[in-house]
């Protein structure tokens, strides 16, 4: 478990190492809030691995109605053209381990819609394949995003979609509901259902809090980023229990040694 004093020592260390843009990521390793997403593209084409702590009561799998302990999740984002990117998540139940293993697994596509302009918004669609492992996990969502500039108080970023309510399911279930696309809230999956929200306030490049609405209830957290590389974050879930969030991100098309060493002497 992650306590407090363990957190604050991070944040401090953290604090003191200047970064140059955006590059905050959720629990599930997508750009976005806490629990929610964000329409925000990495132009940089760079490949993503995250680690999240969460705690028991906000546990995504939280709806196996049993004690399942804080949960762990392991995301790795993998961007494959210039609009569409892949999310791989790995979720690990610490107290549970000897007897699930690795847990559960999610793939999705995040495929990028609209780019932000002048007025209109950055638009981004999220599409679980209805195939496949975990599928009561789905995420499969329509997110925007829009930037607003505030000067010498840093900036803004308002995101905004809605989440679908249901699920692939692959078998028939215990409760007797077939084959087929399921209501989420009928086995207790309140993650990303619906209507959500959050505002990103940056004040300044290497600082930034969040507050959120994940179709639930209310998040908020304090993240800090070090040169667009390595983003550690401190997440209130529901504004009582803390959390964790890492992420680190590598370049896939970048220059070679020499040519860099000389664009940033010149």
């Amino acid at each position: 478990m992650v306590t407090l004093r363990q957190f604050s020592c991070l944040l401090v260390l953290s604090v003191a190492v200047y970064s140059t843009s955006f590059a905050q990521r959720n629990v599930v390793g997508k750009p976005g809030g806490i629990l929610t997403p964000s329409a925000q593209w990495d132009s940089l084409r760079q490949v993503g691995f995250s680690f999240s702590y969460i705690p028991e009561s906000y546990s995504i799998n939280s709806f196996m109605k049993r004690n399942v302990g804080p949960e762990n999740i392991y995301g790795v984002s993998l961007p494959l053209t210039r609009f569409l990117e892949v999310n791989v998540n790995f979720t690990r139940k610490p107290a549970m381990a000897d007897r699930i293993g690795v847990g559960d697994r999610h793939i999705d596509m995040r495929i990028r819609i609209l780019k932000e302009g002048a007025i209109l918004p950055a638009l981004v669609v999220v599409i679980t394949p209805p195939e496949g492992e975990s599928t009561y996990l789905s995420q499969d969502f329509l997110v925007a995003t829009k930037n607003v500039y505030l000067g010498k108080v840093g900036q803004l970023w308002v995101n905004g979609g809605y989440s679908l309510p249901y699920f692939y399911r692959l078998r028939s279930g215990k409760d007797g509901n077939p084959r087929g696309f399921t209501r989420k809230d009928s086995i207790g999956n309140n993650y990303l259902n619906g209507f959500f929200g959050s505002i990103h306030w940056q004040p300044w490049e290497f600082l930034g809090v969040i507050i959120e609405h994940d179709s639930q209830g209310v998040n908020s957290g304090l993240f800090v980023q070090w040169r667009d590389r390595i983003v550690l974050q401190g997440n209130l879930f529901g504004n009582r229990e803390l959390g964790l969030t890492a992420s680190v991100r590598f370049p896939l098309d970048f220059a070679p040694f020499e040519l860099r060493k000389y664009v940033n002497n010149n």
